[in-house]
C-alpha cells in the first residue's frame, strides 16, 4: 500500500431556489423568497419607451446580452452571451470549444450591454452541459466571470416566468461584427414541433447530430428568409421584465422555422452549479484514469484536463509495483485534501502491460458520523484511491494549480475606500450645539 497526502479546501455554498420551466405552455417557475429577490433586480431594460417593436435596437438598451472576445490569428472573433445571474453568461458550446484552450481564460474577455469598444470583464472558468459532444452539437456553456472587484453595474435578464399570459415573444440577434452597437428584434410566434420537423426533414437539414435535446421551435413575423448563427435569443417581456426563453442553434431563421434550445430545460443545471461551486467535480475519463478538480470559488468542470489547467504543476508521483507471481490484486493509495491549494486539475492513472488495464475508484474515507459522509463541506477529506491489476503495474499522480491567496484585509480596506462612489455634497452644515 502506498500513501500521499494532497491538501485542499472545502467551502459550503448556499443552495438557490429550484426553478424550472417549458414553452410555450405551462411555464412552471418554483419561486421562493430567495428567488424573487434576486428576481427584483432582473430584465429591466433602459429603453425610454416601454414598446417593443420589430427592427433596430440599441444594444446599450439591454445590459444581458453581450459577446465573448478572443484575439485570434490577428483578429477579435465574438461569441454571443447573455447574462442570466450577476457572475454566469450563457454561450453556445460548440463555438466555445473551438476556440485554443492553451490561453482561453486568460485571454477572453466577456463585453456586456455595449460594442466591442465597452467594458471588458475577465472570465474565470467555463463548464458544458453534459449533452454537449455525447447527444448532440447543439448546447450551452456556462461561462464564470471574475466580477470581483467590478465596478460595472451587471444587469441579468430574468428566468423563465410563473405563468405566461398575452405573451409578446420577441428573437434578438446580435451583429456579427462586434464593433456594431445595433441589434435586431424581431416579433415571433410559436411553431408547432411537428410542422418544425417537417419543415427541417424536406429541407434536408434534419441533422440528428444539429438537433437539441429541448427544442422550441418559432418564427418571425416578418424579415423574409436568412440564415442565423448560434446565439440569438428567444425572449419574452412581462409585467415590464424581460425573461429567457430559448437560445438559438445555427441555421434557418426570420420567418423560416427556427430552433430553440428550450432554456426552462436548462435553468435546472445553471442552479445546480451554483449549488455546487467550491465543491469536487470527478470524471472517469477511462476505467484506468480519473481526474478530479477542486477550486473555491469556480464552477465545476468535468472531463479532460485542458493545457491552461496544466500551467502550473505542484505535485507529481511514480510508483511502480513489480509482483514476482502475476494475479489479481489490489493496491490502496490514500489521500487527503486540506486548505492549502487551489487544484485545477488531479490526474489519477494506471498503466499495466498487455492488452487489459488495471481499474481505478475512488472511495471517501470516512470516520465520522454517518451524515457528514455525505457532504464536502468539511475542511478535511480523506479519500482512498482502489486500483485493481494483474501484473506489473505503474501508478501516476499529477496535481496542477496554484497556492491559494490570502486577501491582506488592510490593503483591501485601502482599496475599497479609494474606490468608493461617495455622494455629491454641495453644502455643509453647521452641527446644532444644545
Amino acid at each position: 500500500m502506498v500513501g500521499k497526502i494532497i491538501h485542499v479546501c472545502i467551502l459550503s455554498v448556499l443552495a438557490v431556489p429550484r426553478v424550472s420551466a417549458s414553452f410555450p405552455a405551462g411555464i412552471i417557475n418554483k419561486s421562493t423568497n430567495v428567488t424573487k429577490k434576486l428576481i427584483n433586480k432582473c430584465g429591466i431594460d433602459k429603453s425610454r419607451t416601454p414598446d417593443v417593436g420589430d427592427g433596430e435596437v440599441y444594444i446599450e438598451e439591454y445590459p444581458w446580452f453581450g459577446v465573448l472576445v478572443y484575439p485570434l490569428k490577428g483578429e477579435l472573433t465574438s461569441s454571443p452571451v447573455i447574462l442570466i445571474t450577476k457572475q454566469l453568461v450563457l454561450g453556445a458550446a460548440i463555438e466555445i470549444a473551438n476556440l485554443p484552450k492553451i490561453d482561453f481564460r486568460a485571454r477572453s474577455k466577456v463585453i456586456l450591454g455595449h460594442n466591442c469598444t465597452g467594458p471588458r470583464i475577465k472570465v474565470r472558468d467555463y463548464t458544458y452541459h453534459p449533452d454537449f459532444l455525447k447527444s448532440t452539437f447543439s448546447s450551452l456553456v456556462l461561462i464564470q466571470l471574475d466580477v470581483g472587484v467590478l465596478r460595472q453595474d451587471l444587469r441579468p435578464i430574468c428566468p423563465p416566468p410563473d405563468r405566461i399570459h398575452k405573451p409578446h415573444f420577441y428573437a434578438v440577434s446580435l451583429p456579427e461584427d462586434c464593433m456594431s452597437s445595433k441589434i435586431n428584434v424581431y416579433k415571433m410566434t410559436y411553431v408547432d414541433n411537428k410542422e418544425c420537423k417537417t419543415f427541417y426533414r424536406r429541407s434536408g437539414l434534419d441533422i440528428q447530430s444539429v438537433w437539441p435535446k429541448y427544442t422550441v421551435c418559432a418564427k418571425a413575423l416578418g424579415g423574409g428568409e436568412c440564415l442565423w448563427q448560434s446565439g440569438v435569443f428567444l425572449v419574452v417581456k412581462q409585467d415590464g421584465r424581460w425573461m429567457l426563453v430559448g437560445f438559438g442553434v445555427h441555421g434557418p431563421g426570420c420567418e423560416s422555422p427556427a430552433r430553440f434550445l428550450d432554456y426552462g430545460m436548462y435553468h435546472q443545471w445553471v442552479r445546480t452549479n451554483i449549488e455546487r461551486i467550491g465543491t469536487p467535480a470527478i470524471t472517469r475519463v477511462a476505467p484506468n484514469e480519473i481526474i478530479m478538480r477542486r477550486r473555491m470559488s469556480n464552477v465545476q468542470r468535468f472531463g479532460p484536463c485542458d493545457p491552461e489547467e496544466k500551467i502550473v504543476e505542484i505535485y507529481t508521483d511514480h510508483t511502480a509495483i513489480m509482483p514476482e507471481v502475476p494475479k489479481p490484486r489490489t493496491a490502496i493509495y490514500n489521500f487527503t485534501i486540506l486548505a492549502r491549494y487551489e487544484y485545477s486539475c488531479i490526474v489519477f492513472r494506471g498503466d499495466q502491460d498487455g492488452k487489459v488495464q488495471p481499474t481505478i475508484h475512488l472511495k471517501r474515507l470516512c470516520l465520522a458520523t454517518r451524515p457528514s459522509c455525505y457532504q464536502f463541506s468539511t475542511l478535511q477529506i480523506d479519500f482512498e484511491v482502489h486500483m485493481k491489476y494483474f501484473g506489473k503495474v505503474e501508478y501516476h499522480v499529477n496535481v496542477y494549480g496554484e497556492p491559494l491567496r490570502v486577501l491582506d484585509t488592510k490593503r483591501m480596506n485601502v482599496f475599497s475606500n479609494l474606490n468608493e462612489i461617495r455622494p455629491n455634497i454641495s453644502a455643509t452644515y453647521t452641527i446644532y450645539k444644545y
